[in-house]
């Protein structure tokens, strides 16, 4: 029977919101939540006192007075206790900075770098295979060789034709061929 066994992998659970630490001892003697707001913890320190069997986790205020937190059975329980205080008032220190992993860790930055490309290769197609530009480009050499073509027909010479003359018309196609 499963629901029958004790659990062994009790932990203390810290959140850090609105200012205020609150930290559920589950793994402790007696499980309790234990709240402070971060103001008062400013000038104060913790540390583990043994005690015979059991391990304290005590708090010392800024007028030295201890205050026993939570105790624990083992020394392990203890430390990992004090370890969750200290990182979320770290954190608490530096602005409430959120981790690498709250981020989103490898995603977030793979999503980063995936928008960025899109945006630069966006700013090459906008920039260098403008439509427009190769549109301009195209009627600006369809206008240069029409005029070519009519400089060409210019240059032709003009036919010996008077008035009044008849005139034979293997006469004008030799003339044009000279």
């Amino acid at each position: 029977m499963n629901f029958l066994k004790k659990d062994n992998n009790k932990t203390s659970n810290v959140t850090l919101k609105n200012g205020a630490l609150s930290i559920f001892f589950e793994d402790a003697i007696n499980p309790h939540l234990w709240q402070a707001q971060i103001d008062h913890l400013k000038s104060c320190s913790f540390f583990i006192e043994t005690e015979g069997a059991a391990h304290a986790l005590v708090m010392r205020d800024e007028n030295n007075n201890k205050q026993a937190i939570a105790s624990f059975q083992t020394d392990n329980q203890a430390k990992q206790a004090l370890r969750l205080i200290t990182q979320n008032l770290l954190q608490a220190n530096n602005g409430g900075a959120p981790k690498d992993e709250e981020k989103g860790g490898f995603f977030f930055y793979l999503l980063v770098f995936l928008a960025g490309f899109v945006l630069l290769y966006l700013l090459f197609a906008i920039f260098f295979y403008n439509d427009e530009v190769m549109e301009l480009a195209q009627e600006k050499q369809q206008a240069a060789q029409q005029e070519n073509i009519q400089n060409e027909n210019a240059e032709q010479k003009p036919l010996n034709i008077e008035k009044g003359v008849p005139v034979n018309l293997n006469d004008i196609l030799k003339q044009q061929q000279n």
